[in-house]
């Protein structure tokens, strides 16, 4: 089946995968200004500087447009993510029935740069 095997409706599956992506975040040297109570209830602004900068690890030159909520579905199924994002979700980041969903896309993205940069230094 397509989609995503985790349940991001439960709890612990989200409180884990913030902590993944918060500790990505950290790792690779984030250089904005975030606590990790913004990254439980992002804005549209904190989610699309998150996604931006997650994404100049694939392609340094890029750079979001105005419009996130257009480009950013577009660049996920680019990239071969198996769920639709509406547009309406990016543009209520932060809602607790919207979050959820997106948390799912960036720890997916985390887990494909990730398995990249492993690939990348031979790991």
């Amino acid at each position: 089946s397509t989609g995503d095997p985790r349940n991001f409706k439960d709890k612990q599956v989200i409180q884990e995968s913030t902590s993944l992506l918060w500790d990505f975040l950290v790792k690779y040297d984030f250089p904005f200004s975030l606590s990790i109570d913004q990254l439980r209830h992002p804005s549209m602004k904190d989610f699309s500087i998150i996604f931006e900068w997650m994404y100049k690890m694939i392609d340094p030159k890029f750079d979001l447009s105005k419009d996130p909520s257009n480009e950013v579905p577009f660049l996920f199924r680019n990239l071969g993510y198996p769920i639709n994002i509406p547009k309406s979700a990016i543009m209520s980041a932060g809602a607790p029935h919207t979050w959820p969903s997106l948390l799912a896309a960036l720890s997916w993205l985390r887990e494909l740069l990730e398995n990249e940069m492993c690939i990348r230094s031979g790991m």
